[in-house]
């Protein structure tokens, strides 16, 4: 990632990244599949993560709501 990246283009790049890290955890094989999951996958999450009708649920997610993540 160059430091003149759009901020935006940055967090889908890394969000597929991690996805392909989650992908390789799982065990799943590698294939063609893979990259369009993953590609289908990042773009998705950002969009609804930036979704401004998601907000309590992305401080659900993220916790900021300041809840305690003791079980």
């Amino acid at each position: 990632v160059y430091c003149k990246t759009n901020h935006n283009i940055i967090r889908d790049t890394l969000l597929h990244e991690i996805l392909h890290a989650c992908w390789n955890m799982l065990g799943l094989s590698r294939s063609e599949e893979e990259e369009k999951v993953v590609n289908s996958l990042s773009t998705i999450l950002i969009g609804v993560m930036d979704d401004p009708r998601n907000k309590l649920v992305m401080d659900i997610i993220f916790n900021k709501n300041g809840q305690s993540t003791d079980t």
